[in-house]
């Protein structure tokens, strides 16, 4: 930094670096003058004429080429390093920023900072007030009032677009934003200052537009707003609850909470079990001996959940006499290893392959070839083998006429070509999963429609039914179906199109008219049937001994009330966050679909068969409701009740059935011990 004086007017050369070496002369007033023109328009400003041929000579913006009229130089300046032109600015701006914050007043703060300004240099408040109307505002050389205001309008933007998310409106980018993205896009630096200048002129007047700008005030002030209400909106609910007629009276039995029921003990046979599984390092020389087939299932099966099956243990479980071969979740087995236990067993005597979830292990010349030799196989469970195809399901199929079970849930490499074959079986075939098999579409359902023997059918999770393919398996195997999964797998968000369910009241209707054996239906996250729908499959399936209308939200009082008067040997009915609720804004009242008037149905008909019952997230019932029900309901063994806090201890220690055991809620007087460790309740 550097002095130049002409006719009495110093500026301060600056020469700094950035991309490459540039040089700028700053004026008294603040001004940057970038080349000889910015020079000679400041100086006619001032009164000074100059000719070009002089400013060229005086003022050298070359960084290459010496300036010899400065009339300081950094080499030979005398004064000491914290004397400097740039840093007598720094720390003018410093002491300038202190009496701000101090005295509190701009105009009395650009007084005192314009005493200790050095020579040259003025206060920013004295800039502004004895600047031109028409100058070009005072930048940084590394354009500061252009990156202040970008940060400040990142911060609105940020705001806004925050604001309009919580209310529920999404992201939205607003006109400005657009504006500033092209401003920044074509580098318009001078739009920039101009806009940093009309900041700086409006000062604080546009400090209250920008506060009031957003009507939401924020997370933290609403839940604070909601918290002041909470007593009025309490009033509010026990008004509306005094007003409104109870369908139920009961009242709490007394010294309810006397009797403790002590956790199921584990039984003697699990126990066995669970010490042949934990120990099983010690049956590899003398084997198993004769033990029940099922029971070797079971000891397999408890391997593969605590990752113990390995290929040393494998032959225990695998000779000429197995009929029951389970090796689930297999993990550590490859596909050789399985292939020698398979060349161990297979033949006339195997008859169930249960290989759910054995991942890499299996493939479709695997599975050929121990379907080939082993023809008396009628089970197969194939969940999740993620390497099968369409070519080793057929290849199976065709090896296996007498096949009656099938699962292939989770195998998402099999199309319509597999089903295609799987309708071969149609005199064969009892049961079928293709649970969570959502690649397959409506016309590969089709092919069910060969399939008349059917008892027991799994489609849960595939997004291809519809009102036709409900339809066609009604009339296809109508007379022999007693067990149904036709729950829907909800859209995740992350699908290119959105997927939505297609079944309809007309489904339940299909079913209510040509299934008349059916025993159990589950429909989870059907939110498309309603209570009218609900009705007519219970007047034409009267022997529904379990329903699960879990998360379907247009279920109500109706439909209970149709299931518990229709269905009279109802055993279990889940109703985990069914119905539907509704906020009256203006008085705060909360209307549910689902209400005491169901548990009253429950109870005039089936308190004699309810063995299980969920009610979780069913905000509308209470505790005379429950208290009600679960005092009749003697063969009640389990009360799923997660999600209801508005259930207290007046029902959990006032009801008298020391038989039923309430799931979901932890309270200070619960019935229940805890379990002993290592031990869970299924």
């Amino acid at each position: 930094a550097t002095r130049v004086a002409i006719d009495g007017i110093e500026f301060v050369r600056l020469v700094y670096k950035t991309r490459r070496v540039s040089i700028v002369y700053v004026a008294p007033d603040g001004s940057y003058l970038r080349s000889t023109g910015d020079v000679g328009a400041y100086l006619e400003k001032a009164g000074i004429t100059r000719p070009q041929s002089e400013l060229d000579g005086t003022f050298v913006f070359d960084p290459e080429v010496p300036n010899e009229n400065d009339t300081t130089s950094t080499k030979d300046d005398s004064r000491s390093a914290s004397d400097t032109p740039v840093k007598e600015t720094r720390a003018k701006r410093r002491n300038l920023s202190l009496s701000e914050g101090s005295q509190g007043g701009s105009e009395k703060t650009a007084k005192t900072g314009e005493g200790n300004l050095p020579m040259g240099t003025t206060s920013r408040s004295s800039r502004e007030s004895s600047a031109p109307a028409n100058r070009t505002p005072a930048v940084e050389p590394d354009q500061g009032g252009a990156t202040a205001l970008g940060k400040r309008r990142n911060r609105e933007i940020a705001e806004s677009r925050a604001a309009a998310f919580a209310r529920g409106q999404g992201f939205k980018d607003d006109e400005g934003r657009d504006t500033e993205s092209r401003r920044s896009a074509r580098g318009g630096r001078r739009e920039r200052r101009e806009e940093v200048q009309n900041n700086d002129q409006e000062g604080e007047a546009a400090a209250p537009e920008t506060t009031n700008r957003e009507s939401w005030p924020g997370p933290w002030s609403t839940a604070s707003e909601l918290y002041e209400r909470r007593s009025a909106v309490a009033e509010a609910l026990k008004t509306a609850n005094n007003q409104t007629e109870k369908l139920v009276s009961w009242t709490p039995k007394a010294n309810r909470c006397s009797k403790v029921v002590e956790a199921g003990c584990p039984s003697l046979q699990d126990m066995c079990i669970d010490v042949v599984a934990t120990h099983i390092e010690a049956c590899l020389e003398f084997g198993l001996g004769s033990i029940l087939p099922e029971m070797k299932a079971k000891i397999c099966e408890l391997l593969g959940k605590k990752r113990k099956l390995s290929p040393e243990i494998l032959p225990i479980f695998t000779d000429k006499e197995t009929s029951i071969l389970a090796l689930p979740d297999c993990s550590k087995i490859g596909e050789g290893d399985l292939e020698k236990a398979f060349e161990r067993c297979q033949g006339s005597e195997l008859e169930v392959l249960n290989l759910v979830y054995c991942g890499r292990a299996l493939s479709d010349r695997l599975l050929e070839k121990v379907c080939k030799n082993s023809l008396n196989l009628h089970t197969l469970i194939l969940g999740g083998c993620y390497r099968l195809s369409d070519a080793g399901i057929s290849s199976a199929v065709k090896a296996l006429p007498r096949l009656r079970v099938l699962e292939l849930s989770d195998c998402l490499n099999i199309s319509i070509c597999a089903l295609r074959s799987i309708s071969s079986l149609a005199d064969t075939l009892e049961s079928l999963s293709l649970k969570n098999s959502s690649q397959l579409d409506a016309e590969a359902f089709l092919q069910l429609g060969a399939l008349k023997n059917l008892k027991r059918l799994n489609l849960s999770g595939c997004r291809g039914l519809s009102d036709t393919i409900v339809e066609l398996i009604a009339d296809s195997c109508g007379e022999t179906l007693t067990e149904l999964d036709l729950s829907f797998l909800p859209d995740s968000g992350f699908s290119a199109e959105p997927v939505s369910c297609k079944m309809t009241d007309a489904s339940l209707s299909y079913l209510g008219r040509k299934c008349r054996k059916l025993t159990r239906l589950v429909l989870r996250n059907v939110e498309t049937i309603s209570d009218e729908g609900v009705k007519e499959l219970c007047q034409g399936c009267p022997h529904l001994l379990e329903l699960d209308f879990s998360r379907c939200k247009c279920i109500g009082d109706e439909g209970v009330q149709a299931i518990a008067s229709r269905c009279c040997s109802l055993t279990r009915l889940t109703l985990n966050s069914a119905g539907s609720t509704i906020l009256d804004e203006d008085s705060q009242v909360t209307t549910y679909s689902i209400t005491d008037a169901s548990l009253l149905a429950l109870h005039q008909h089936s308190t004699k068969t309810l063995e299980y019952l969920d009610m979780s997230w069913c905000r509308g019932i209470t505790d005379e409701g429950l208290g009600n029900l679960v005092d009749e309901a003697h063969n009640l063994r389990e009360l799923y009740l997660r999600g209801c806090a508005q259930i207290t201890d007046i029902f959990l220690n006032g009801h008298s059935n020391p038989q039923v055991k309430v799931w979901g809620r932890e309270m200070k007087d619960s019935r229940l011990k805890p379990r002993p460790k290592g031990w869970r309740c299924e």
